[in-house]
């Protein structure tokens, strides 16, 4: 089971004239085994209403995490056969970069 999203936003100043604020976005990470989901936050910190570069560093953690990916895929029912497709198609994308890798370490 999954829990919803939640954020929260707060705002400190750490230094005299310098105000920091953050941002911590939770999100549920489905565990290996597929019985229960892990809540994980990311932080973002905001420095001097540098919202721009905060944005794009929380984007860039949320991809890393593969946040955008689950979000894709629960856009609808897939059904057990493009499930297991998507694995093995996943398992030979992985099975070829590991080949690529051992080739480019053969060559050096």
């Amino acid at each position: 089971m999954y829990t919803a999203v939640a954020s929260a936003a707060f705002s400190r100043v750490d230094a005299p004239g310098v105000e920091t604020s953050g941002v911590t976005a939770l999100h549920c990470v489905p565990s290996r085994s597929g019985k229960a989901a892990a809540i994980t936050s990311t932080r973002v910190v905001v420095v001097d209403n540098q919202i721009e570069p905060a944005l794009k560093a929380l984007k860039k953690q949320m991809l890393k995490d593969g946040l955008f990916q689950e979000m894709k895929r629960r856009v609808a029912y897939d059904k057990p056969s493009v499930k297991r497709k998507r694995k093995q198609a996943a398992a030979r994308k992985k099975r070829r970069k590991a080949m690529r890798r051992m080739e480019q370490h053969d060559r050096d």
